[in-house]
């Protein structure tokens, strides 16, 4: 992020993410043709004539596919909240809004979104943490989905998140409640022998102290 400033043009946003593999550098049409970019649409488009004489019509969004798929806010606004969003707690909604001149909606949806990727990515992680010296904290959370009509909570999901001091690598484990066998199945499988565990709720887990693994 070091490599472009906030103030950059969309273009210059575009590339960026470009080069990071956020976007598609190039588009091939079905028929194998080499799409041409259109910036001020960004979208890709082909119009060279196929074998049979008839001209290809094919089109192919920027955004398509992407995170940024579907969003009414340019690409570099978007870029531009994902950067303070990373940068500000969670207390600084006012400040996001104020900052990048967004609405209370507009902050809510893509923070409650930014979220969601990022619990996606969490969840997706195949991580075996741990090893002799080594630290995992374990603990545990419920996550809750609010109705958007009325903002009443109801009911969420248990999850376990792990994290290994030192190279901070972590993930998360959905699972069906929080007993002291689910999180003793979770560890078997994710952490590994020699591994110095602590957590927050340890001591509603007594009978695990006595594992000689740990």
């Amino acid at each position: 992020l070091q490599a472009i400033h906030l103030s950059s043009a969309e273009s210059e946003v575009i590339v960026f993410l470009q080069r990071h593999g956020c976007l598609l550098i190039q588009k091939m049409c079905p028929s194998g043709h080499l799409c041409k970019y259109i910036p001020g649409e960004q979208r890709f488009r082909c119009r060279k004539v196929n074998d049979n004489g008839t001209k290809c019509n094919f089109t192919h969004s920027l955004r398509k596919n992407t995170f940024f798929n579907q969003a009414k806010l340019s690409i570099s606004k978007i870029f531009e909240f994902i950067y303070v969003w990373l940068l500000i707690n969670h207390s600084g909604q006012n400040i996001i809004g104020d900052e990048l001149e967004l609405s209370c909606h507009d902050v809510v949806a893509w923070r409650n979104f930014c979220r969601e990727v990022c619990i996606s990515i969490m969840l997706e992680r195949n991580y075996t943490l741990g090893g002799p010296g080594m630290t995992v904290e374990i603990n545990e959370a419920k996550f809750s989905k609010r109705k958007n009509n009325r903002g009443r909570t109801i009911r969420g999901q248990w999850v376990f998140g792990c994290f290994e001091r030192g190279t901070k690598k972590c993930f998360f484990k959905l699972v069906a409640n929080r007993t002291a066998a689910t999180l003793m199945s979770v560890i078997r499988d994710r952490i590994l022998p020699g591994t110095t565990i602590i957590s927050d709720s340890w001591g509603r887990y007594d009978l695990l102290l006595t594992d000689r693994d740990f």
